[in-house]
């Protein structure tokens, strides 16, 4: 006798998101991919994937279980400048997020630039242009939602106010993993984010006074959840959106900044503060400013108890200094 269970058909587990990948390259923005890289990123050889079309661009696609827009290329100009090409075209929805395998111009605050090799991850993704990333405190929360989200890939991440993603190496001491930079064109709004998987730059590259010291994720020893790159790329991207879903959608400004307090580093000790020109200190951390004006700045206090807002301006923990 067959049972009403065994009638059913069974069911296959949709695919909800695609991969992208520029094999001929973009214009002058990206150059094109052969199977030598896409091995080393982690994808099949070209030859296994369909031809197809992003928006009249020419592409080769893979159907992820995944929700969500990936897009791959080839060493890059800045996998920003891809992605804005991608968004003129219409190409790249919201939580879309394009790839670069190395960048030849990468960028980060105050346009410095970004050491770019292949072997770490260069992206860009597309935020929502209202609500919660609309406001002053939009950085900070950016960097408190990627440090959320790598953390649920067991990479404990802390945020260097207000958007350097940090580390605590096995001496104890503050290094600088990566980096997050916002960019607001005509109402769309991307997050830059670069992380060191496999290399970091040597202290000589580095800003005197104003940044940690490079880390990376192999010296840390936790390279594994970030490899192979695009798995550990579409992961963190699907961390990012559930954290953004559960605790950040719809939210108070208030709640946000609670939020992100929670993943700001150098809580525990004094900090100094380095301005451009001079280095103040030591102050402490007492949290994020909730107020319209103010909103994301960072509050410090010094030996006398007197409150500081700051609104720009690096800081570094004492034991860096």
């Amino acid at each position: 006798m067959t049972s009403f269970f065994s009638q059913q058909p069974v069911l296959q587990k949709k695919s909800h998101g695609v991969l992208h990948i520029l094999h001929h390259g973009l214009c002058e923005l990206a150059e094109p991919i052969d199977d030598a890289l896409m091995s080393r990123m982690g994808a099949p050889a070209l030859g296994a994937i369909s031809e197809n079309s992003l928006k009249g661009l020419p592409s080769l696609c893979l159907p992820l279980a995944e929700e969500g827009t990936f897009v791959l290329c080839g060493a890059a100009t800045s996998s920003l400048d891809v992605a804005w090409e991608l968004i003129k075209r219409d190409a790249l929805p919201v939580w879309g997020m394009v790839m670069a395998a190395s960048q030849e111009r990468g960028r980060g605050q105050l346009r410095r630039s970004w050491i770019s090799p292949e072997g770490n991850f260069y992206g860009a993704l597309r935020l929502p242009e209202t609500g919660v990333f609309s406001e002053t405190s939009a950085s900070v929360l950016v960097g408190a939602l990627t440090a959320r989200a790598l953390a649920a890939m067991g990479i404990p991440v802390k945020v260097k106010w207000p958007n350097d993603l940090v580390a605590m190496d096995a001496d104890g001491k503050w290094g600088k993993l990566g980096g997050i930079l916002l960019e607001e064109r005509d109402g769309k709004l991307l997050a830059g984010i670069g992380l060191n998987i496999l290399s970091s730059p040597p202290d000589a590259l580095l800003r005197r006074h104003s940044a940690c010291s490079a880390l990376n994720l192999h010296s840390l020893g936790k390279e594994k959840p970030f490899l192979p790159l695009i798995t550990g790329v579409i992961q963190l991207v699907g961390s990012m959106r559930f954290c953004y879903a559960h605790f950040l959608h719809q939210r108070h400004r208030h709640e946000l900044l609670r939020f992100a307090e929670k993943e700001l580093a150098f809580t525990e000790g004094p900090v100094h503060v380095f301005d451009g020109e001079s280095v103040y200190g030591p102050f402490w951390i007492q949290g994020l400013e909730t107020s319209r004006d103010g909103a994301g700045g960072l509050r410090l206090c010094d030996a006398r108890g007197k409150e500081r807002l700051l609104l720009s301006g690096s800081i570094f923990p004492e034991k860096n200094f």
